[in-house]
């Protein structure tokens, strides 16, 4: 029995529903059931009630959820003292979903450079990045869409191989590699904000284009569309979503893509802070 799967279980049991659970912890709803399949395999006796309509606890599920509660509560807290204890200055960084392993190393050195300094990364959709950063609850973010009163200009953040994304029942799914003429009758989703100056394939060659910057109603609607693809940059893609495959896009040169991005800072006065956010800022700009 491990933390991780306590925590699934007690998210899973306040939400609606498993797919509920799932969005807000950013994983599939696949990998959701499994944990806690796995879960109710070692403890020998079924946590919840799978109903037609979302799921219910069972009667020991609801025992169980009223002892893991506390132990999730207290671990939380455990991990929150042991940071506290050993660090000076705490940096909430926020990135969109897409980007954690993408910046994973220029958090690393920085870490490695600022052992006093505790960064408490968060992933989030674009959207929700710049609301944290509105409400003071982020003091570094990544973002595909420009803050509105932005300390930075847009910056390349990748320079990676292009690949098309769809959900695993599209025909294209199985193919090696994707052509221009292979797109000509699909929806193609793509970011507002993000890919202005990329001319990937010419417009008229695609039934229509969509536009969002939700990247989890984008996947969802990869998910439910067969006919729905998504050009995205190889960093860019999702580990955590097995419901979706990638395949490389054979167009050059249109087959390397660059991504533009915003790293904005929420500076509050406070010199030590405002420095170390730039130093981080610097490290993540450097990753690409």
């Amino acid at each position: 029995m491990e933390i991780q799967q306590l925590r699934y279980f007690v998210r899973a049991a306040h939400a609606a529903s498993f797919n509920e659970a799932a969005e807000s912890l950013f994983i599939s709803r696949q990998a959701l059931s499994r944990s806690i399949a796995s879960l109710e395999a070692e403890l020998g006796y079924a946590l919840f009630d799978r109903l037609p309509v979302g799921t219910k606890l069972t009667p020991a599920g609801a025992r169980f959820l009223a002892a893991s509660s506390g132990v999730v509560s207290s671990f939380d807290g455990l991990e929150r003292l042991v940071r506290d204890e050993h660090s000076t200055l705490v940096i909430n960084l926020s990135l969109p979903i897409t980007w954690r392993s993408h910046f994973d190393p220029g958090i690393r050195r920085f870490c490695e450079a600022n052992p006093t300094i505790d960064v408490r990364v968060t992933s989030w959709t674009d959207a929700e990045c710049l609301r944290r950063l509105a409400r003071g609850e982020a003091d570094v973010i990544v973002s595909h869409i420009p803050p509105g009163e932005s300390l930075d200009e847009g910056v390349e953040l990748c320079c990676d191989p292009m690949r098309i994304v769809m959900g695993s029942a599209c025909p294209l799914a199985t193919r090696p590699l994707v052509t221009i003429d292979d797109l000509v009758d699909y929806d193609v989703v793509y970011y507002a904000c993000g890919y202005e100056d990329l001319v990937w394939t010419p417009h008229m060659r695609a039934r229509s284009e969509s536009y969002d910057n939700d990247i989890l109603h984008i996947y969802d609607r990869l998910h439910h569309e067969d006919h729905a693809v998504f050009p995205s940059p190889q960093a860019t893609i999702p580990t955590w979503d097995d419901g979706v495959v990638s395949v490389p896009y054979a167009r050059a040169p249109y087959d390397v893509v660059s991504m533009v991005g915003y790293v904005s800072l929420a500076v509050r006065g406070e010199s030590a802070r405002e420095a170390a956010c730039r130093q981080l800022r610097d490290e993540l700009v450097s990753t690409i």
